[in-house]
C-alpha cells in the first residue's frame, strides 16, 4: 500500500469516527413502532413515515419502500436525501440505487442541501451510469468538500475518461482530501497525469 492510499485511509478513519461518536447518543424507537414499519405494505402510509420525528422510524420506513419496489416511492425518497440524519441518508442512497433512479438522482444534484448533494453523488456512484458523468464533474466545484471527495471517487471508479481535465484541476483543490481522491481517480482512469508521491500536495 502506497503513501497515498495510506494517507486516505487515515483521513477517512477519523471521519468515520467522529461520525460514529456523533451518532451515539441518538434515542431509538419503541420496539412496537418498528415493528408496525415491518408489517407495513402500504406506500401512502411508509412515505409519511418519511417525516416521522424518529430517525429510527423514517430509516426503517426508507428500507421498506426499497424492498416493496414501487417506483411511486421515489419522489419522495429523493426528497429525503435531504434528512437530517445520517443513517436514514445512507438507506435512502441504497432505496435509489435498487430503483435506479438516474434521473432524479442528476437532478438532485442542484438541490440547495449539501447532505443531498453528497448523497446523490454517492448513490450515482453506485449506479455508475454514464449519463451522470457530466453532473458529477460539475460537483468537482461544489462549494462543499464533503461533495468533492465523493464526486472524484465516483468519477474514478467509472474510469470517466471526460472526466480527466477537471480532476487535473481538482489537485490544485484546497482540501488535501479531495485532492488525494483526484489522485486515486486519475489513476483508475490511467493517465500519466497522476503525481506518484504527496510532495506538493
Amino acid at each position: 500500500m502506497g503513501l497515498i492510499q495510506v494517507a486516505m485511509m487515515l483521513l477517512f478513519i477519523v471521519g468515520g469516527l467522529a461520525a460514529f461518536f456523533g451518532n451515539r447518543k441518538k434515542p431509538f424507537v419503541a420496539p412496537l413502532s418498528t415493528v408496525e414499519i415491518e408489517a407495513e405494505d402500504d406506500v401512502a402510509v411508509l412515505l409519511k413515515k418519511l417525516t416521522d420525528a424518529h430517525w429510527q422510524v423514517r430509516q426503517l420506513a426508507v428500507q421498506k419502500l426499497g424492498e416493496i419496489g414501487d417506483s411511486a416511492a421515489i419522489p419522495g425518497l429523493l426528497t429525503a436525501l435531504d434528512d437530517a440524519d445520517n443513517d436514514v441518508r445512507e438507506a435512502v442512497v441504497e432505496a435509489l440505487v435498487s430503483f435506479e433512479a438516474v434521473t432524479g438522482l442528476i437532478d438532485a444534484l442542484q438541490h440547495r442541501s449539501q447532505n443531498a448533494r453528497r448523497a446523490a453523488v454517492m448513490a450515482l456512484g453506485q449506479l455508475q451510469d454514464e449519463a451522470a458523468i457530466p453532473g458529477l464533474i460539475e460537483m468537482l466545484q461544489d462549494v462543499s468538500a464533503w461533495v468533492r471527495i465523493p464526486a472524484a471517487e465516483a468519477l474514478g471508479e467509472m474510469q470517466a475518461d471526460d472526466a480527466t481535465s477537471a480532476l487535473i484541476d481538482a489537485l490544485q483543490d484546497s482540501d488535501i482530501r479531495v485532492r488525494l481522491a483526484a489522485i486515486n481517480a486519475l489513476r483508475s482512469i490511467g493517465t500519466n497525469e497522476a503525481p506518484d508521491t504527496l510532495d506538493g500536495l
